[in-house]
């Protein structure tokens, strides 16, 4: 059984004899030595099973003189041979043998492509009514003939977005290469979701797309919306690892409530600000402290109740600081006896009231930009905590969160981060189950640790975890 601690956590015949028979002449003489004749014959013969079924033969001695007469013999039973009957065995049917179909040759085309990511204007980007913007797409060669500058990317269904709907090639792509694909659009003058479909012509004029059979539309997704000329900039564009960036929102509608989302380049963005803004806006957003030189990061602007997000801005880490970080000059500790750990976090961040009790103290501390909840569960394997946690019927983590195997304070650990389609009421959580190096005492004697904490935070402060017995 898996038990777990936190605190207001949304939660078998016999064989006869012949008897000596009395002297006598004539023909009881005779019938005597023929009987007698009987039993030698049979004592020579072999004797079969007593269970065998035969028939009787009686011979009943007259007696010419009745001073003379003689008791009947006792009856001889004469019992064939059983003759000897063989019984076929059947043979097992010869197996006829399964014949499979040869595995089909896959298909190759001349003229074939796949999708690798969108460059600009991802999926469900809100854009102004009638207002313009480029889309770029990244495209693979995925055929055997090399695409030339004759080959066009054309408008193929659905809505049309401007009076551009065609555009050559830009370069040469061999088998096995990527290009990036531009086409300067125009958003639909109509207020809602609009989809605009497209694929690649060769030089005879023939289309083609993506999938199996190579003939699979490419589109541009957004949501046309009016009233508003929303722009999105962040500075600065790139950095070491933690850096403090400013993303500067303006051109919203008034009382709109803007959300910032930041997240590894082709990953889901997580949210880590948001706020009312009368039409302009400036949120104080940190990259993670601990990221590789070169990752690239995202950042994108929604607005609370309409879809899609605006056009994401990049941010290059130029550089992996070390932890602890300079920001960390402004964290605190914070100890738990009860937990046996002590950890650092943002030293604004403040107790929230109502988690934790008398015996943990407080066990939940949290800002306008994080938080942090500590807890304990136990069960047999630190995998199976994890999968408990992460699978929850309710999906606190999203639809497909990620666990990562980790090392902390040299114990066994696993990372929890969300996914797409996490509830917005838990606040970016991710979770870090660590396993305790000696046997806690808590309510009962726990076997993992487990940290809650909004997932751009959650790295940092577990690399100030320690456990102290």
């Amino acid at each position: 059984m898996l038990k777990s601690l936190f605190f207001k956590r949304k939660r078998h015949q016999k064989q006869g004899s012949i008897a000596e028979q009395p002297k006598s002449i004539g023909f009881n003489n005779l019938v005597v030595l023929i009987a007698a004749s009987t039993v030698l014959l049979s004592s020579c013969g072999v004797i079969p099973e007593v269970n065998a079924i035969a028939p009787v033969i009686q011979f009943e001695v007259v007696s010419t003189s009745v001073s003379n007469m003689i008791p009947s013999p006792t009856p001889i039973v004469i019992i064939p041979e059983p003759s000897l009957t063989s019984t076929p065995i059947p043979l097992p049917p010869t197996s006829t043998p399964t014949l499979y179909p040869p595995t089909p040759t896959p298909k190759i085309y001349c003229d074939w492509m796949s999708f690798v990511k969108d460059i600009t204007i991802p999926d469900g980007t809100t854009i102004k009514v009638g207002g313009a913007f480029v889309k770029t797409w990244r495209l693979k060669n995925r055929g055997t003939c090399t695409w030339t500058p004759d080959y066009a990317l054309v408008f193929s269904n659905g809505m049309q977005m401007g009076n551009n709907i065609e555009v050559k090639l830009p370069e040469y792509v061999a088998p096995g290469n990527t290009i990036d694909i531009s086409i300067p659009l125009t958003a639909p003058s109509t207020v809602g979701h609009h989809r605009s479909y497209w694929l690649l012509r060769n030089a005879s004029g023939v289309l083609f797309g993506y999938g199996d059979n190579a003939n699979k539309t490419f589109f541009v997704d957004i949501y046309a919306v009016d009233g508003s000329n929303p722009a999105v900039t962040i500075s600065p564009s790139s950095g070491p690892s933690g850096t403090l960036v400013q993303v500067v929102a303006s051109g919203f509608l008034p009382n709109s409530q803007v959300l910032v989302g930041l997240g590894p380049v082709n990953s889901e963005y997580g949210q880590v600000a948001q706020g009312f803004t009368n039409g302009n806006g400036d949120f104080n957003v940190q990259v993670p402290a601990r990221g590789e030189v070169g990752l690239e990061l995202v950042f994108a602007v929604a607005v609370q109740g309409q879809p899609g997000v605006l056009a994401p801005l990049h941010f290059y880490i130029t550089e992996a600081i070390p932890a602890p970080t300079p920001y960390l000059d402004t964290w605190t500790t914070f100890s738990s006896p009860a937990f046996a750990i002590s950890l650092q976090y943002p030293a604004e961040w403040q107790p929230v009231p109502g988690y934790g009790d008398s015996n943990t103290g407080v066990t939940r501390y949290g800002g306008v930009n994080g938080f942090f909840q500590i807890g304990a569960m136990d069960t047999d394997s630190i995998d199976k905590a994890a999968a408990h946690e992460a699978e929850h019927r309710l999906k606190p983590y999203g639809s497909n969160p990620t666990i990562e195997t980790l090392q902390i304070q040299g114990q066994e650990a696993r990372l929890i981060l969300p996914s797409g389609g996490q509830p917005a009421g838990m606040q970016n959580q991710a979770a870090l189950i660590v396993q305790y190096p000696f046997v806690a005492s808590i309510v009962w004697s726990p076997r993992y640790f487990v940290l809650y904490a909004d997932w751009p935070h959650i790295r940092t402060i577990a690399e100030t975890l320690r456990f102290a017995h």
